[in-house]
């Protein structure tokens, strides 16, 4: 004789039907109806923690970069040639999220360095910019993004004599700021300095008529994103800036030698030019157009209405 309790629990039993409704194991309930309605749920990212602090009992706080341990300097490894040092200690810092500057250094008396610093950026004292013109003779000292702090980070690579390789003699790797943010990263001072790449993507534009601002905009389109561009809109224009000085003193003899490419393989292209004390004074060119310009209107004065 079945129990009484296994006879109430055959009487709950049941098949379920597809037409009932079923809860998932998260507490969502569906219906026979498929529901194609789009939800968007706003998610914050988690931000994996890329310091750790150090808390003295002075009350002063330390920031320890975290990063790959086979990035990570060790005291007594050799690293090659200083060049492959210095490479090596810009990527670690790449990586932290600070830049580097390079520092002091010891040289033999044949003039080979045996030691090299290589510091944090924020190393140095705060300079002070609030200076009263109107009662000093003093130069007013320009502001600047960059704020030194003081940071003891710094690494130190000693030669091993008699080879050209270099081992880490001195490694400290705690700072008294934060590391770059990674969505910030792009914008240190290393990350900016523009590439090959940019620079020619820079006169191209140029040429084309294209200013620096719009430049920049179709490079980063190009790219997927601002962050995987080297350098800011302000990076790209005064790129172009120091390429116009640095043609400004060689543009006339850059305009003579295109010139003369064009006499030497355009035909019917004449050009002539006089010089002043080893400066252009004038010059004179025509090509076809021109000669049969002048053939059936004589002479022609033209006006150039762009600017």
């Amino acid at each position: 004789m079945e129990s009484k309790e296994e006879s109430v629990l055959e009487s709950k039993e049941h098949d379920v039907s597809d037409d009932e409704i079923i809860e998932d194991e998260e507490g969502i309930f569906a219906d026979e109806e498929e529901d194609n309605t789009v939800y968007t749920v706003n998610v914050t990212p988690i931000t994996l923690p890329t310091t750790t602090i150090i808390q003295t009992p002075g009350g002063s706080e330390f920031f320890a970069p975290i990063v790959d341990p086979r990035m990570l300097p060790v005291k007594g490894n050799i690293y090659g040639t200083l060049e492959n040092c210095e490479a090596f200690y810009k990527e670690y810092a790449s990586h932290a999220g600070f830049d580097v500057r390079k520092s002091c250094q010891k040289t033999t008396r044949s003039g080979w360095i045996k030691q090299k610093y290589y510091l944090c950026s924020r190393q140095g004292t705060p300079k002070n910019v609030s200076l009263d013109t109107l009662e000093t003779k003093e130069k007013q000292i320009r502001k600047s993004t960059h704020e030194c702090t003081g940071c003891r980070a710094r690494i130190r690579f000693d030669w091993i004599f008699d080879t050209e390789s270099y081992r880490v003699g001195l490694f400290e790797p705690h700072h008294n700021h934060e590391m770059l943010r990674q969505e910030y990263r792009h914008l240190s001072r290393t990350e900016r300095q523009l590439k090959y790449a940019e620079q020619i993507f820079v006169y191209n534009a140029h040429l084309a008529n294209i200013g620096p601002t719009k430049a920049h905009q179709l490079y980063s389109n190009m790219k997927g994103s601002y962050q995987n561009v080297n350098g800011t809109v302000d990076d790209f224009r005064n790129w172009k800036r120091d390429l116009h000085v640095f043609i400004n003193e060689s543009d006339s003899q850059m305009l003579v030698n295109k010139m003369e490419e064009r006499r030497e393989y355009i035909p019917g292209f004449s050009f002539e030019y006089i010089l002043d004390d080893s400066q252009l004074h004038s010059l004179f060119w025509a090509d076809e157009v021109a000669r049969v310009n002048y053939e059936e209107f004589s002479d022609i004065m033209s006006f150039d209405a762009t600017y």
